[in-house]
């Protein structure tokens, strides 16, 4: 495990958010600073200063360590057996960890077909990772990246193309040739990519797609929506009969929608599925918890100029329903003050950090966490302090069920890393 030889120390502020089951709203929310520099391989003990108006609740024993400084924009962790992981890079590449050593054959190497990410256009490449519920003895896995576009799809700058493979689940080496192409996205942007994958409790395979504007609220449009299909042999698939439109009046595949970029998914056994909704900056980050047929509200909540759903801990009645349309509210909001761009959202279900048990966990791509006990809505903040050393972008929160990683990564820049929350 290397690290570099210069190091820049920065806290991030990690916030326990508890559920308000009587309803009351936030005092206010915690702070975390902008991270920068390069990472090294200390941590510090110094605990970064939360709002004055919150106690602080600290979680005594924890620290980060660097798995690895190896790899370009690392993003997902999936945990095959006690000792070997497949991480998902941005770039193009699956890699392997055996241990905390990354494999130098990578799992799957898609970079000469992929359009990947630059500092102007930070969410392209291999954007979601999925094995399949018996990976373990067929090898099957999915993926969805960014392409660049063919004639045949004039108007589009990039093409998301979803995809079925098969690996050798003992070797851990993916066949180039087995992939078959399930559904492409063409897309006449190069942002609000969306992009994860993710596999309910009755092996449903979800997408997530971001959008540009008004298509979010299209019915006949795949941006700016959560998909759910049920993926069958090759690249076949049938689509749950509780979608929304799974009887017609809109694709079949949409399971959510009116969202401006679902950067991140997570599903979860007990509660469903959590979608980390990156809205415009203006505007309070949103977690939420969709079912079948839910509206986030973009771009109908831009419009009408409405920055938060839970003022004061009450409900705004535009984020109820608005030109229309019946919306969903979120079950927890980011302030501005916390930071600038939710980046993930999962509810930790490990042992190896009992404080955290059972919690959800959400970031800031600027550096803040937030954690909430997964209650009634809306929730509220208590501060807590966690040292790590950082470099770079807070770029993705992972679980690989036992473990939580930072992913910390300036796509188009230097290489990322990789840390893991753990026990001192």
């Amino acid at each position: 495990m290397s690290r570099r030889r210069r190091s820049t120390l920065a806290v991030i502020t990690l916030a326990l958010v508890a559920a308000c089951a009587d309803g009351a709203g936030s005092a206010g929310r915690g702070t975390g600073p902008s991270s920068g520099g390069a990472v090294g391989g200390s941590t510090s003990t110094t605990a970064a200063q939360g709002p004055s108006a919150l106690p602080t609740l600290p979680v005594p024993g924890l620290r980060t360590a660097i798995v690895t400084d190896q790899l370009a924009v690392p993003r997902r962790v999936v945990r095959l057996d006690r000792t070997r992981r497949l991480v998902q890079d941005q770039v193009g590449t699956i890699r392997v960890l055996q241990g905390d050593v990354l494999r130098a054959q990578p799992f799957l190497d898609v970079r000469a077909s992929t359009l990947g990410p630059s500092s102007s256009s930070l969410e392209l490449g291999l954007a979601g990772f999925q094995p399949a519920p018996d990976f373990a003895t067929s090898g099957t896995f999915y993926t969805i990246r960014s392409t660049k576009p063919t004639a045949q799809h004039p108007g589009a700058l990039r093409v998301d193309v979803l995809s079925r493979w098969r690996a050798d689940p003992r070797t851990l080496v993916a066949d180039p040739r087995s992939e078959q192409v399930i559904m492409r996205f063409p897309s006449a942007g190069l942002d609000h990519l969306g992009g994860g994958l993710a596999l309910d409790d009755r092996g449903n395979l979800l997408v997530a797609r971001g959008a540009a504007g008004e298509e979010a609220q299209d019915p006949r449009s795949y941006e700016g929506k959560i998909l759910r299909i049920t993926p069958g042999k090759g690249a076949s698939y049938t689509v749950p009969q509780d979608n929304p439109y799974a009887k017609g009046g809109g694709h079949p595949e949409i399971y959510s929608g009116g969202y401006r970029n679902p950067f991140r998914i997570h599903a979860d056994p007990q509660r469903g599925l959590l979608v980390a909704h990156a809205m415009w900056t203006e505007m309070h980050q949103q977690v939420l918890l969709p079912r079948p047929g839910d509206n986030a509200g973009y771009p109908l909540l831009p419009r009408a100029r409405v920055s938060q759903c839970w003022p004061g801990g009450r409900p705004e009645p535009r984020c109820l329903a608005l030109e229309g349309a019946r919306l969903t509210l979120p079950a927890a909001e980011l302030g501005p003050e916390v930071g600038q761009i939710v980046s993930g959202a999962v509810i930790y279900r490990g042992t190896a950090i009992p404080q955290l048990t059972g919690k959800v966990i959400a970031a800031d791509w600027a550096g803040a966490l937030v954690a909430a006990d997964p209650g009634s809505p809306p929730w509220t903040w208590t501060t807590i302090s966690l040292p790590i050393t950082t470099g770079g972008k807070l770029w993705d929160l992972t679980t690989d069920g036992e473990h939580l990683y930072l992913m910390l990564a300036t796509p188009g820049g230097p290489a990322g890393t990789m840390l893991r929350i753990e026990r001192a």
